[in-house]
């Protein structure tokens, strides 16, 4: 599932793109530097994700729920970006 939402997410972030890219009303500095802060956004949170599964992860000690529990957030956090990205197409 996390492969899933992996490739959902960056599927909806290549149409974010282009949709920036396709107005007409910017000059192409802007549009490259709003291409640029939506990659960076996107990097942030993917650090941020990775951040929270492992910590998630390192909460169950030696546990083995860890990896389970570390994944479940990671697939919870994705779930709401793809949130978060479509809402921009609605």
């Amino acid at each position: 599932m996390i492969a899933l939402h992996r490739a959902r997410i960056w599927q909806l972030m290549k149409l974010k793109i282009e949709q920036i890219r396709s107005n007409d009303y910017s000059t192409e500095e802007h549009i490259e530097k709003m291409v640029g802060h939506a990659i960076k956004v996107q990097e942030a949170w993917e650090k941020y994700a990775s951040a929270r599964w492992h910590e998630v992860s390192a909460s169950y000690g030696r546990g083995s729920g860890g990896s389970l529990g570390g994944s479940t957030s990671y697939l919870d956090l994705q779930v709401e970006r793809i949130k978060d990205l479509l809402a921009v197409y609605k």
